[in-house]
């Protein structure tokens, strides 16, 4: 899979089934617009993770491992949190985890796993 497109939808397909064996809540993708860029996607939106406006992900390739110009602008223009992940560095449930815990969870509910 080179296009990005097909990777990130590949990814947004991962994390979606990980959030809900954790049982997070998730929009995997999600789609956002601001003041100066309309209808940039993302691999997810996690409301509850990354701090009060929760944590948007999106993925970094090889070989220059930058993130989107769109996806860090609109972060940026809606202040809110991003993380930039490599696919290939999230190959494991645990990896996720680790990941979502130091992101921090802001959720009501209680997560076992967050224990």
């Amino acid at each position: 899979m080179s296009n990005i497109n097909e990777i990130r939808e590949c990814f947004s397909k991962k994390i979606k089934k990980m959030n809900s064996v954790l049982k997070i809540k998730g929009e995997c993708p999600c789609r956002l617009s601001g003041p100066e860029i309309k209808n940039v996607e993302f691999v997810a939106f996690l409301p509850e993770f990354g701090g009060e406006r929760g944590m948007l992900l999106d993925l970094i390739t090889p070989p220059d491992f930058e993130p989107g110009f769109e996806q860090k602008k609109i972060a940026e223009q809606l202040q809110m949190r991003v993380s930039f992940l490599n696919p290939e560095s999230m190959k494991a449930i645990d990896e996720y985890m680790l990941a979502l815990r130091d992101w921090g969870y802001f959720g009501h509910s209680t997560l076992d796993w967050m224990k």
